[in-house]
């Protein structure tokens, strides 16, 4: 995998459970974002205003995780926990040359019959 690459954000919430990084197609490959490229997705977002409400309280979603509060046993609550950085989930696709090919892969997954 090369370094000299650029990078597209993956804006789902996903919980990932394989091994890391993966190759999509020739010269692509999915990854955690590292320090560098969280710092860069963090300000893109931030200036979209895309978590405007949530950034005025240092929250980000992919930074926590919701768990069932056990002191509630009558009723289903839920509260936010802070993951530690390593456990971010901030993801990637890296690729070589230009943008096309983010435009090509999100084409075909559109033709998928689950959410990619």
């Amino acid at each position: 995998m090369s370094e000299n690459t650029s990078f597209a954000f993956v804006a789902n919430l996903l919980d990932v459970n394989c091994n890391l990084p993966f190759k999509v197609i020739e010269d692509c490959y999915f990854k955690k974002a590292d320090s560098i490229q969280i710092v860069q997705i963090k300000k893109s977002l931030l200036d979209s205003g895309y978590f405007y409400e949530i950034s005025n309280f240092n929250l980000s979603p992919y930074e926590l995780v919701y768990v069932e509060d056990l002191n509630t046993p009558n009723q289903k609550v839920f509260k936010s926990q802070q993951l530690e950085p390593q456990n971010w989930r901030y993801y990637i696709l890296t690729f070589k040359e230009n943008n096309s090919i983010i435009h090509d892969l999100a084409r075909i997954t559109n033709l998928a019959k689950i959410e990619l």
